[in-house]
């Protein structure tokens, strides 16, 4: 895996997404179609405002996406609990392409990012600042090159 995409999902009301929430989608496939290298796979859990998203992004890039349930988030609790499960879980999720893209929710979208940098890549990205749902606002995704080590954050307008 050359390139680590972990995208939020769009806004919803009781769970399913809705149609501002599909535009978000759509604008963030315009903001990461150009981070997408070779081989791709968009993993989505089966929440389905989580889903629901992954099959619009997925769509405006032409894929089509993958349920996986190590894509789930969980509370922020279990999360705690499994952090090197859930890396490790991205890492075989991405051993057979060259750009993998989670969609997902929150805890995963804010402590992904940095496990995955600290445990596989072996480096300490620093954490944006700020509390989670204002610097992750539905729609929104993180782009981690994996060569290069480096990460940003994609909030499209």
């Amino acid at each position: 895996m050359r390139k680590l995409i972990i995208g939020r999902h769009g806004a919803h009301e009781l769970n399913a997404l809705t149609d501002d929430g599909a535009g978000q989608m759509r604008q963030l496939a315009e903001c990461v179609a150009h981070h997408i290298i070779g081989t791709t796979k968009v993993v989505v859990c089966d929440e389905m405002r989580v889903e629901e998203s992954g099959e619009v992004l997925a769509g405006a890039l032409g894929l089509t996406t993958v349920v996986s349930n190590e894509a789930k988030a969980g509370s922020y609790d279990e999360y705690d609990d499994c952090h090197t499960a859930i890396v490790h879980s991205v890492v075989e999720l991405g051993a057979d392409v060259d750009t993998l893209v989670i969609v997902g929710q929150l805890p995963l979208i804010a402590k992904l990012p940095g496990d995955f940098s600290r445990y596989i890549l072996g480096v300490e990205l620093p954490p944006f600042p700020g509390n989670d749902d204002d610097v992750y606002p539905e729609g929104c995704a993180v782009i981690i090159d994996c060569e290069a080590k480096t990460y940003e954050l994609i909030v499209p307008t």
